[in-house]
């Protein structure tokens, strides 16, 4: 028997199915009405029957057709989908290829309403449009481009000013989406340029806390070309930390932070071959100064390095402070006026100088719930804004990092991930890009001084407080004169002759000898006899400085009783 043709229509499907329901004799009916479950001989002659066979063969029909249309869409619904929210390039790890170069999308909309952001010339900005990292060690293992962490757009930042105010406002559409400056964009540089934009220092010094190690870390990954192990001193190892302290294990607080890099002198003479810029033209040096008031030592140290710096080329210097102080900004505020002041003492004559204060970045939810009072959103919030107007009044520039690592891996609660501190070295070089060489200040040998911190509240900041400077002692304290002798006190008539009553008892007794003794009982019947002769008058002029304390004190008759209870007699057991 032909089978029937299953091109019908909804309509016909409907009434076919529904007639073969309705029908009150209907074998499937019936079937399903039995209690016990049909044998295999009752299915297949259920099945060899046509009806049955038509029902399934259109429900099978259906239920493909439906499954088709559902799971994709048309393609004009597609176009408009990737036009609201643009899928994520797929990146390549191997070398680029021309036609994989320009990955970056050339507008992004966001709830139906499109931005465009006009693409940069790649013959003007080759480095922006391709991944710069894709030469790198461990490039194929760490699965880090540069692409996934900025995207370059026009116009560019012309000045050191809107670049600072640019990166400080940028932001990102989405979590771990690629950054995107304000208004303006940044330059991603590739190695030659970045050697070429260090070499213009004398020494770039970064000083602050763990957040300015983990820069300082980014900083040779890029001198390095190395992924893997481009942060830490790979050199000296142990296997156990060759497995920790890779790709992100570099920046790990805990794991990893003693073996960071803390100057590229080290690398020079560790490892030299690792360094992809002459050593001989850079010198990149990592201070921790994390506590306020600094110590002594810390504060040594960095003034050496300023009576060794060279007037050719100005000093780059990059703070990072606020963590350890838990966001006091008045805190951060006397730790800058103590380093500013050593090196103006220190600064060689006719030195030059640039600043940067980097602001903490964005905090994340593994943070323990105690720091989220001090350290969360809203301090980091109120400490970016408070030290713009600190820094300003000190002649420092700000780069605010709050909003562009909002929305991103931070594996700590505090510290950024590698990416993070990629993009934050990144905006470093950028404002060390718009440094005019002849624009720092000259510092003189013995420099303007620079004001002491303000006050501050004990209450509201007890480890803020400055501790005041020591003064030479005039030679006239030195040696102090010798006080008189003191004088022994008169005693009265009867006090000095008991006295003299012991003194005699005393003087019996040693010429008894030992073991000798005509009375035992008379030395002590005698103290005792003494000790009763001589009245309290006689004791408080004895000891003239416990006379007021004695006479002023109230008895045990004359204390007060605010309540009004009964007292206890002395003779009363207690």
């Amino acid at each position: 028997m032909t089978p029937p043709s299953l091109s019908l229509s909804p309509s016909s499907s409907r009434s076919s199915i529904s007639s073969i329901f309705s029908q009150p004799t209907s074998p499937l009916l019936s079937t399903m009405r039995r209690s016990s479950w049909p044998s295999t001989k009752s299915l297949r002659r259920l099945l060899s029957r046509p009806n049955v066979t038509l029902t399934l063969g259109v429900g099978v029909v259906l239920l493909l057709t439906f499954s088709l249309t559902h799971s994709h869409p048309p393609k004009d619904m597609m176009e408009s989908a990737d036009a609201v929210a643009p899928r994520r390039q797929p990146t390549s790890f191997g070398t680029p290829s021309s036609e994989a170069q320009n990955v970056v999308v050339d507008q992004i909309a966001y709830s139906g309403v499109s931005v465009q952001f006009p693409l940069p010339d790649p013959a003007d900005r080759p480095s922006d449009m391709i991944d710069t990292f894709a030469h790198f060690k461990s490039r194929g293992i760490c699965k880090i481009s540069a692409l996934e962490i900025h995207r370059p757009f026009e116009p560019l930042c012309q000045t050191k000013d809107s670049v600072l105010h640019a990166m400080s406002g940028g932001g990102r559409i989405g979590f771990d989406a690629p950054y995107m400056p304000r208004g303006c964009d940044m330059r991603w540089y590739d190695r030659s340029e970045i050697c070429e934009i260090v070499s213009r220092f004398d020494k770039i010094l970064f000083i602050g806390d763990s957040m300015m190690r983990h820069i300082v870390g980014a900083l040779h990954v890029l001198l390095r070309e190395d992924l893997g192990y481009g942060a830490v001193t790979a050199w000296n190892f142990r296997q156990d930390e060759l497995d920790v302290c890779f790709c992100q294990g570099q920046f790990d607080t805990l794991k990893c932070g003693v073996q960071g890099i803390f100057n590229s002198d080290d690398v020079a003479k560790f490892d030299p071959d690792s360094l992809k810029c002459d050593p001989h033209k850079m010198n990149v040096q990592n201070h921790v100064i994390s506590a306020y008031p600094p110590t002594a030592a810390e504060l040594g140290n960095l003034g050496d390095v300023f009576a060794r710096a060279s007037t050719d080329s100005p000093i780059a210097l990059i703070y990072g402070h606020g963590h350890d102080n838990d966001l006091d900004i008045q805190a951060t505020s006397g730790w800058l006026t103590s380093i500013q002041r050593t090196i103006s003492e220190r600064m060689s004559k006719g030195a030059r100088r640039a600043q940067l204060f980097v602001t903490p970045g964005s905090s994340g939810p593994s943070m323990y719930d105690l720091d989220v009072l001090k350290h969360g959103h809203k301090a980091l919030s109120l400490f970016e804004t408070g030290m713009a107007d600190v820094c300003r009044a000190k002649d420092i520039d700000v780069l605010g990092t709050y909003n562009a690592t909002m929305q991103t891996t931070i594996h700590d609660g505090k510290h950024s991930d590698i990416r993070g501190n990629l993009l934050k070295i990144m905006m470093v070089l950028n404002w060390l890009d718009k440094v005019d060489p002849v624009d720092g200040r000259a510092i003189s040998g013995a420099a303007e001084p620079v004001p002491p911190p303000p006050p501050i509240n004990v209450v509201q900041s007890p480890k803020a407080n400055p501790i005041p400077e020591s003064k030479p002692v005039p030679d006239t304290l030195r040696t102090l004169p010798k006080a008189p002798p003191a004088k022994e006190p008169e005693l009265p008539d009867h006090a000095a002759a008991a006295a003299a009553a012991a003194d005699a008892s005393k003087t019996k007794l040693d010429e008894a000898g030992p073991g000798q003794n005509p009375d035992p009982l008379a030395a002590p019947q005698a103290k005792r006899e003494n000790a009763q002769s001589v009245d309290k008058n006689s004791l408080s002029r004895v000891l003239p400085h416990e006379d007021e304390n004695m006479a002023n004190a109230p008895g045990p008759d004359k204390a007060p009783n605010p309540r009004g209870l009964p007292r206890r007699k002395k003779h009363e057991a207690t």
